[in-house]
C-alpha cells in the first residue's frame, strides 16, 4: 500500500483523523505541570519532513518506547496549524502499532 499522507502536507488534514505510517524518531515520557497527567511526546519523520505528536496516558503502552527507530502505523487527529517557516501542527494519537 502506497503512502498517501506526508508530514509536509499534514495541514491539509487539519481537524481530521488520519491513518498513515511514519518513522518514530523520538519518544519521550513526560507529564503536565498542572495535574501531572502522563503522556508521550513523539517526533515522527517521513521523506517530506518531521512533525510532533502526543499520546495521552490513557493510550500509552510500555511497548511504545520499544518502537523508537521503526516505521509505525498511526491513527491520529490533526490539530494546530502550520505557519510559514514554523511547523507547529501536532497530532494527537490513537494507539500505535508496527
Amino acid at each position: 500500500m502506497a503512502k498517501e499522507i506526508f508530514a509536509a502536507d499534514i495541514t491539509e488534514h487539519f481537524t481530521k483523523t488520519v491513518e498513515t505510517t511514519f518513522l518514530l524518531r523520538e519518544i519521550t515520557k513526560k507529564e503536565t505541570r498542572e495535574n501531572k497527567k502522563q503522556y508521550y511526546d513523539i517526533l515522527l519523520q517521513d521523506s517530506s519532513g518531521t512533525l510532533w505528536g502526543t499520546i495521552w496516558e490513557e493510550l500509552m503502552e510500555d511497548c511504545h518506547e520499544d518502537l523508537k527507530g521503526t516505521v509505525v502505523a498511526v491513527k491520529a487527529f490533526v490539530v494546530g496549524r502550520r505557519i510559514e517557516g514554523d511547523a507547529n501542527s501536532r497530532l494527537f494519537f490513537q494507539p500505535l502499532s508496527h
